[in-house]
Order: C-alpha cells, then structure tokens, then sequence
C-alpha cells in the first residue's frame, strides 16, 4: 500500500477496478481511502471504494485485512451518519463470517466493535453486533456467555420496542434453548418471536427462519405431520429466495416421512420439480435411510449411516431422529426372531440380525425391563428364556366398577330418605327444617337469648300438638310436671339439642302416659314428619355422639 492517496474521484475507483491483479485494485483503493478530503462527493466515493475493497479482500480470504480495515475506518465513521455506518461495519463483519475458519476471529473482532459502540454511545449498532456475537458465540459452543449476553439485550431492546431486533434475538433465544435441550424455554420464546413477528412486516427470509425452528421443535416432540407442514413452508420460502437453508428444509420434510412410516413417499418428493433442483449428498442419504426402513433392514440401515456419516450423524437434528428409529428398527427385528422361540440362545440371535453378541444381549435386557417381552435371561446358559403373555381376565375389573357404582346409588339413596321420612321402626328423627322469618327493626340485630322454663314448656307442647295432635297443651299453659322436666334435663346435662337450620332451641316431649301408650302402638309405617313447625324434637346426651339422634323411647323414658 503506497504512501501517496489517490483523489475520491469516479476515475480512481474505475482504475482500480480495471487493475490487471487484485493485489493492485486493493492497493489503489487504500490509497483512495487515504484521501483526508471530507466533501459530500469524497465520502460517497469513499463508501463505494470501502464496498469494493471488502469484496476483494473477501475474495483473497484475507481476513485480517479486514479487521485492521474497520480499525482504520473510525476516522471516516465519525463524518458519515450513523445508519451507514452500521450498514458498512455489519457489511465488513459479513463478508469476514464468508471466509471459512474464522470463528474465533470474528468472536473477537465482534466484541472490539461493542466496545467502540459504547465508547462512541451507538445503541443501535451495538445491539446488532451483540446480537451477532451471541448467534456466534452459540455456534462456538459457548452457551453461557451467550445467555448471559442475551438476557441483558432483551431487556433493553424491550424497552425500544424495537419489534423486528426482538424477533431475531427471541429467535436466537429459542435456539440456543433447543440446544440445552430446555424445550420449554425454546417453545416460549418461539412464541414470543411470532408475537413480535406479527405486529411488523417480516422479511421472507425471517419468516422462514421461523417455520424452520417451529418444524424443529414440533418433530422433537414427536408431532412429525405438524412438523412437515412447518418444514414445507420453510421450504418454500428459502426456495424462492434460492437460500442455501433450503436443501435441509427438504431433508427435514423427507426425515418426517420416514418416521411416520411413510419411506415409500421419499422417492416422490425428491424427482418433483423443487426436489429435483436439490439433489445432492443431502438427499442421497436420507433416500438411502429410507429404503433401509422400507425393507426393515438394520444391515443397509447402518451402511448409509458409515456411507453418509457427514450428513447423517453430524446433524444433530437428523441424528437425535435417526438414532431413535434405529432403537424402534432394532426392537422390531427382535421381536420378530424370537417370537417362534420360548428358549433361545442369545448367539444365535446375535447371528441372524449379524450384530456383536454383547450388544445384542444389552438390548434384550432393555426390551425386557421395558415390558416389551415377558423373558429372562440365563446369562449362565447364554439363553433367553420367553414367557407366555398372562392374558388378564376383563370380568374382575368390570365387577369391581358395578359394586362401586351400586355402592354409590345406595349411599345417594340412602342420604335422600333420610332427609324426607321418619321411620317409627327404629322411633328415629330427621329433618331439616325452615327457621322462623323474623323482622328486626332497621339498624338493630337480632340476639338469640335463652329461653325460660315457661317459654320451653310451651314450645314443646306445640312441638307435640304438631307430632301427635291428641298430645294437646295444657290449658294453663304451666308445666305440670316440672319435677319430671327438671329431672330429664338434668339426665341431658341440662344440654337440648336445636333442631337443623334453628335458630331457636327444642324443648323436651311432654304427655300424659296414656297419651304416649296410644303414641307408641300406631302403625309402624314410616311417615314423613309435619313440617313447618320450627322446631326440631331430639335430644343430646353426654354419653351419645354430636349427630346422632335421640330415640322416641329414649325420650319418654327421661320424661317418666
């Protein structure tokens, strides 16, 4: 690179580039950068010679090149707007991410920027350099820094509402969740980047990008027909922009055919018009794994995976896939070679699925303790012993439900006749009855207060007129055998039981033995109570159970 500059003109930019090598168009368009002139047409010509000189650079896969050339360039940064600046350092950092090999580089070259970013305050630039470090950063297998990095720039970007920045780094998020193998955290901020996404206009590319994780996500839960609608319109969208990313949108679509047992389609898709334009190394192995699944073959099946191993096993996607159908693969043939067996040697097995005995036997005792097979195995004898399946009888199950759901009628009957009747069978009461409708006076509550002897006398002869009419008042109106009330009160502990839903409490029975002789030989068919008395006629005991109810004989007998 020569000392001299060359003006900011048309003319210097068409030598350069009508130089006979590249090392010259190079050198000509430093010098061009050189010039200190800072007019509007300078800084044009400037910007197209910086264009030019990353493409050429790019092209010698001269690297660091391009790294001292942003060092260079903060001079020229500080007299053109900030949003062509960010476009020319995010074109720079493009074409140093072309160059192969340059990770490690670019991790580097990534984090001077953010620190130029803050030192010069352009928030806009550094969110995208940050978020183009930790996509990178992802990429190099350094997880924790990336989630750290992007925790803080949700954050911030949030509080922007800079909705297109937020689906990127929401999507970023999501896949560097999937590869921690946190499903719930990837599926949340998927989500979280379709509700930005929704709100603005997203490029196609984006878009695709998005239905590409979607796919990902949804045949990781094993929801593969979902799955291949999302990677067909991935596919479509990385079609029309002739994206690289579309060759593995079609190998995801055919992976879901071969896992909902549909190999015999893979063939179809690939001689269409779009497969056709695709075909390649890609398609190659997953046709090879589907005719192996097609004719269950774990021989041909493990000669695509050793003949494709680059695109089969170093996909982690394809290889989490291919690995479980291998498992489902391996079962089956088992199954099927031991099925005419009750007593098998485990190296015969191992010599007609042409497998190591040793993982033979491993699979077998994890088929076994999966309840694939009823067996064990005699590692003594080297055998494996199958047991008939137990076949459960239906009848046992099917009576136990009856008896219950009988069981249930019975106690739903059996609550129901005891709210609605007496049963003089058993001289039993229960009822629930409506209390009295009082009206207070505004502004004043009412109070229950305990009731005198009179008072109680009173309610229990109206209690017994409503049960019995010939159980008539007296015409006094005073209790006439307050000996045998105390008495019966003190037998109860001085306690009377309220009835249910009273507020008021319940008297003892009084009449006259003759009366209750009459009461006692009726008819012993039960029937229902009176209801609208307001009372409820039983009493507690200290020896008895709070719910239970008092006899019709027990309570005579305390009156006598």
């Amino acid at each position: 690179m020569s000392t001299s500059y060359l003006p900011a003109t048309t003319e210097s930019v068409a030598q350069a580039l009508e130089a006979k090598t590249p090392s010259e168009s190079i050198s000509i368009l430093y010098r061009i950068l050189e010039n200190p002139s800072s007019s509007p047409e300078a800084l044009r010509i400037k910007e197209q010679a910086i264009t030019n000189l990353s493409d050429l650079l790019r092209q010698e896969n001269r690297a660091e090149d391009l790294r001292s050339l942003l060092t260079q360039l903060r001079p020229y940064f500080s007299l053109i707007p900030k949003a062509k600046t960010a476009k020319i350092v995010r074109s720079i950092i493009d074409a140093v991410a072309k160059i192969p090999g340059t990770s490690d580089l670019q991790i580097s070259l990534c984090k001077e920027m953010v620190q130029w970013t803050r030192a010069e305050k352009r928030t806009f630039l550094r969110q995208r350099v940050e978020a183009r470090l930790a996509a990178l950063l992802m990429e190099n297998k350094e997880f924790v820094e990336a989630l750290n990095l992007l925790s803080g720039l949700i954050k911030e970007v949030r509080r922007l509402d800079d909705k297109l920045l937020l689906v990127d780094i929401n999507l970023l998020e999501s896949k560097l969740h999937f590869s921690l193998r946190n499903l719930p955290k990837a599926k949340a901020a998927l989500t979280a980047a379709r509700t930005a996404a929704n709100a603005i206009y997203v490029p196609p590319a984006q878009q695709g990008t998005i239905d590409l994780q979607s796919g990902i996500l949804h045949a990781e839960e094993k929801d593969y027909k979902t799955a291949y609608s999302y990677f067909f319109e991935a596919f479509e969208a990385f079609n029309a922009l002739e994206d690289p990313r579309a060759v593995f949108s079609l190998k995801y679509m055919l992976l879901c055919k071969i896992m909902v047992n549909q190999a015999d389609d893979v063939a179809g898709v690939i001689s269409s018009k779009a497969g056709l334009q695709y075909v390649g190394p890609e398609l190659d192995a997953m046709k090879a794994v589907a005719d192996a699944h097609s004719k269950r073959s774990l021989k041909l099946f493990e000669t695509a995976l050793r003949n494709f191993k680059a695109q089969l096993e170093e996909d982690p996607i394809v290889h989490r896939h291919l690995s479980s159908l291998y498992d489902t693969l391996l079962e089956q043939n088992l199954c099927r070679l031991i099925e005419p067996y009750s007593r098998v040697e485990i190296s015969r097995i191992a010599e007609l699925i042409e497998l190591p005995g040793d993982h033979v036997e491993k699979k077998l005792s994890q088929m076994i303790l999966d309840k694939k097979f009823a067996g064990t195995l005699d590692q003594g004898a080297g055998c494996l012993i199958i047991f008939n399946d137990p076949k459960t009888d239906a009848l046992y199950p099917a009576t136990l439900e009856t008896i219950s759901n009988i069981g249930k009628v019975v106690d739903s009957l059996y609550v129901r006749s005891s709210l609605r009747f007496f049963h003089e069978d058993t001289n039993t009461f229960s009822l629930p009855v409506s209390p009295p409708k009082s009206k207070a006076p505004p502004g004043r509550l009412l109070t229950p207060s305990t009731p005198t002897p009179g008072q109680l006398g009173r309610r229990a002869d109206r209690a017994a007129a409503a049960i019995d009419p010939l159980a008539a008042p007296s015409p006094s109106g005073i209790d006439p055998a307050p000996p045998a009330r105390a008495r019966a009160l003190a037998q109860g502990s001085g306690e009377v039981r309220p009835g249910r839903d009273d507020p008021v409490e319940a008297g003892v029975l009084r009449a006259s033995p003759e009366r209750r002789a009459r009461h006692c030989d009726r008819s012993t068919a039960a029937r229902p109570i009176p209801t609208g008395c307001g009372l409820g006629v039983s009493l507690r005991r200290p020896d008895l159970p709070e719910k239970e109810v008092m006899t019709i004989s027990g309570a005579l007998d305390l009156l006598q």
